[in-house]
């Protein structure tokens, strides 16, 4: 408050209490030194209010400290208070205090000098308030000096009163006992305050090391300004340095959405619970946070402190456990549907196939009854037997494909729920040569060049070999699925970085580039195959890669479209992996 208040028509009570305050009011913001501001001003208005009040009411001689001087003394004395005044009320606290002190010592040398013994009463007044007075005011150096000029009027008063009835014993006695006991309090409250002091600073440096090193980002606002940011708030918020954000408005880091969130939880003066809010930092990144505050001061204004917590990880992690939680629910209502429906699935399907099957026959057997009796008409019959049987063919093709969708699901669902594969010690050529044997044999019939290569290393590593077969089996049919007529098909086995591997090179389709991250997810099947081929349910891959990490492998994938694809399956060789998976 630095204004004289507003003359509005209040009760008398707060009119006083208002203009009390404004009269105490001092600009400093240390605790303490507003409280000593605040009793000098209160000493210093008593003392100009007694001073105006002595020189407006006439007073005997006899009373008067300062003689023929009295009026000219005492209004000196105001005017130096008057002066101890503003400059205390204007932040000039030290010369406050020794102007003050200072003009109480003259007034007590200047009332010995010239009262002499008359006045030793009204001496030992101006001896006591500038004793008392330093005692709450000044330091103990400054204090000793208050003392010695007091005591200088004091051997001023006696050498004046030398040869007359002197002072009295008791009141020299006085004058000694008060001054050492404001001494001792002084010297003890000294040592009270530094030891106080060293804590406060011992305490504050704790704080600041704490908040220095402190993970989350901590951050003082005043006037809605950063006033205070700790390091892991300049990263928190992209900054290179402190000076990027101090100075510059909080809200405006925070997202639109929270504004109003932020600007109610001002209003508390601690947040009862972390509120989840979103910030975008300097670079233009938005962050997830939770952030508690409270209010406090800063330098003696009212500001908020908060502590800010990035949880924009813990968020990702927990949107992924929640994925994962309903991939898993989605996983085990599947294998629940496959296991509940497994016999009625494989029950018609094995019933269209023998169907299909009695089609083929029964349409050859009335052809051939036809032909043998001379049927009428023989050319007509002999169109509709075709179609029959064409027909009979496309519903056996149906039902073989729906069995593989079928048994695609089963493996799946079986491979889900396994935990761990039983692995043997075996040598990859010998297995890779076991399975793909009758594939070369056949190498004519399927329309395309197979060539196996096998490492000279004969590289070992831990297998299941019926499950292996199954990724060796899918890899292959798969590249002559999309290889045209005339293509090549080249299959080899090396060792690379302590890992055996089997690798399918084909001359065929090929995979767009943007299909790729997607080929080994379950029931993705690219367009260019669904357009040119009948296909599976897109479970192949899926399966071959279950199978392969289950070996503690990987498989990777390269393709370009119209130039073929390369799959290449990774093993640990022996001694890298343990005996059961």
């Amino acid at each position: 408050m630095s204004e004289i208040p507003s003359t509005k028509r209040l009760n008398g009570f707060q009119e006083v209490a208002r203009l009390w305050a404004w009269l105490l009011h001092t600009p400093y913001q240390v605790p303490q030194r507003i409280w000593q501001g605040r009793f000098l001003a209160a000493s210093l208005l008593f003392a100009i209010t007694f001073s105006i009040y002595a020189l407006l009411l006439p007073l005997s001689e006899s009373f008067k400290p300062f003689g023929e001087n009295y009026t000219l003394c005492l209004a000196l004395s105001m005017c130096g208070f008057l002066v101890a005044y503003a400059l205390n009320r204007h932040g000039y606290y030290s010369v406050a205090t020794n102007v003050t002190l200072l003009n109480f010592s003259l007034n007590t040398f200047l009332a010995a000098i010239i009262g002499g013994y008359e006045m030793q009463s009204l001496f030992l007044i101006y001896l006591l308030i500038p004793i008392l007075l330093s005692s709450v005011l000044v330091s103990f150096a400054q204090a000793v000096i208050v003392y010695a000029l007091i005591m200088a009027g004091f051997c001023g008063l006696l050498l004046s009163t030398l040869g007359e009835q002197s002072l009295t014993p008791h009141i020299a006695m006085i004058v000694g006992i008060v001054g050492m006991i404001t001494l001792l309090m002084i010297y003890y409250r000294n040592n009270v305050e530094q030891i106080r002091q060293s804590n406060l600073i011992e305490s504050e440096e704790r704080y600041r090391s704490l908040v220095e090193v402190c993970p989350d980002a901590i951050v003082v606002v005043a006037e809605g300004k950063f006033v205070y940011v700790n390091p892991s708030a300049i990263t928190l918020f992209g900054a290179h340095s402190a000076d990027d954000l101090l100075g510059k408005y909080a809200i405006e880091f925070i997202d639109p959405a929270y504004r109003r969130d932020v600007s109610e939880s001002l209003l508390r003066p601690r947040d009862d619970r972390p509120l989840e809010q979103r910030i975008t930092r300097l670079d233009g990144v938005a962050r997830a946070v939770e952030v508690i505050g409270s209010a406090i001061l800063y330098e003696g204004k009212r500001a908020r402190q908060s502590v800010i917590r990035d949880i924009t990880e813990r968020q990702r992690a927990h949107q992924q456990a929640m994925e994962l939680t309903l991939e898993r629910e989605k996983i085990r209502l599947l294998e629940q549907f496959i296991s509940d429906t497994s016999h009625d699935l494989r029950t018609p399907i094995s019933t269209l196939s023998t169907v299909a099957y009695l089609f083929e026959k029964l349409s050859d057997k009335i052809s051939e009854q036809a032909h043998h009796h001379n049927a009428p008409d023989q050319q007509a019959l002999e169109r509709s037997l075709q179609q029959l049987r064409e027909r009979a063919q496309s519903l056996r093709s149906t039902v073989q494909r729906l069995a593989r969708i079928v048994e695609g699901m089963f493996d799946m669902a079986r491979l889900d729920g396994l935990t761990a594969f039983t692995l043997t010690r075996l040598d990859l050529n010998s297995v890779v040569k076991r399975t793909l044997e009758p594939y070369l044999a056949d190498a004519t019939q399927l329309g395309c060049t197979l060539t196996l290569t096998l490492s000279n290393d004969n590289p070992h590593a831990f297998l299941n070999e019926m499950e292996f077969s199954r990724v060796l089996q899918n890899l292959v049919e798969n590249a002559l699925q999309y290889t045209p007529n005339g293509g090549t098909v080249t299959m080899r086995t090396y060792v690379a970085n302590q890992e055996a591997v089997f690798e399918v090179r084909d001359s065929g389709i090929g995979i767009a580039v943007d299909e790729l991250p997607h080929i080994f997810e379950r029931f993705y099947r690219t367009d260019k195959a669904r357009s040119t081929h009948t296909g599976g349910a897109g479970l192949g891959l899926a399966i071959t890669k279950k199978i392969v990490e289950a070996h503690r492998g990987r498989i990777t994938v390269a393709s370009q479209p119209d130039q073929g694809t390369t799959f290449c399956v990774y093993l640990p060789l022996v001694g890298q992996a343990p005996l059961t998976g």
